[in-house]
C-alpha cells in the first residue's frame, strides 16, 4: 500500500523487482499488467511534475515528463506486437531486454532505460521459424523504437544491429542451413 502512494519508488520495484522476477518467456499477461502498473504511476509522476512547475519551483533534474510515458508506450505497444508475432515460441520481452529505472529529484521521480538482455541475440535467433519469422521481421523495428527512446547510445547501436528484419531473415537461413547440414537427406528432396 506504501508503494501506491509514492509512484517513483512503485516504478522503480515493477522495473528493478516485479519484471525480473517474471523470468524469461512470454509471460504476456503478466507484462502487460506491470506495464499498465508503471504508465498509472508514470501519470501521478506526471501530475506531481505539473504541480512543482505551476508553484514555481524547479523540475527536478534527470526527469523528463514525457520520456517515461513515451517509453512505456512503445514498450506496451511492443509487447502486444510480439505477443502475436512470437507465439509457438518462447520469446518474451525479458529475453530481448531489461527495464531499468533510477530514481532522481531526491528520489520522488525516476528516469526509464533499456539494455539489451545478455541473451538476446540467442533468444531471437532461437525464435525465428518459418511460421513466426515474417511477424518477427515486422516486430523488430518495433523494439529497435523502443531502444531508440530508452537505450544508451551503444544500447542503441546493437539494437539497430540485432533488430531489423534482415537480422530475422538472416537468422532464418542460418536455421534452414542448419537445418540441411544436420540430415542430408533434405539436401536431395529440395
Amino acid at each position: 500500500a506504501a508503494l501506491l502512494e509514492e509512484p517513483a519508488r512503485l516504478c522503480v520495484h515493477l522495473a528493478r523487482v516485479t519484471l525480473r522476477s517474471l523470468g524469461a518467456g512470454p509471460a504476456w499477461s503478466a507484462v502487460q499488467y506491470v506495464l499498465e502498473l508503471m504508465l498509472d504511476a508514470e501519470r501521478r509522476l506526471r501530475q506531481a511534475h505539473a504541480a512543482l512547475v505551476a508553484a514555481g519551483k524547479p523540475p527536478p533534474s534527470g526527469y523528463s515528463r514525457d520520456h517515461n510515458a513515451q517509453l512505456l508506450l512503445a514498450l506496451r505497444g511492443t509487447a502486444r506486437y510480439l505477443a502475436r508475432a512470437a507465439v509457438g515460441t518462447s520469446l518474451g520481452l525479458r529475453n530481448l531486454y531489461v527495464v531499468t529505472c533510477v530514481a532522481v529529484g531526491g528520489g520522488g521521480f525516476c528516469r526509464l532505460g533499456l539494455q539489451l538482455a545478455t541473451a538476446a541475440t540467442g533468444a531471437l535467433r532461437a525464435a525465428v521459424t518459418e511460421e513466426s519469422a515474417p511477424r518477427l521481421a515486422l516486430v523488430a523495428c518495433e523494439v529497435r523504437s523502443a531502444f531508440a527512446l530508452g537505450g544508451s547510445p551503444s544500447e542503441q547501436a546493437a539494437a539497430s544491429r540485432l533488430f531489423t528484419a534482415s537480422a530475422v531473415w538472416a537468422a532464418l537461413a542460418a536455421a534452414r542451413l542448419r537445418r540441411l547440414s544436420s540430415d542430408p537427406a533434405l539436401l536431395e528432396s529440395e
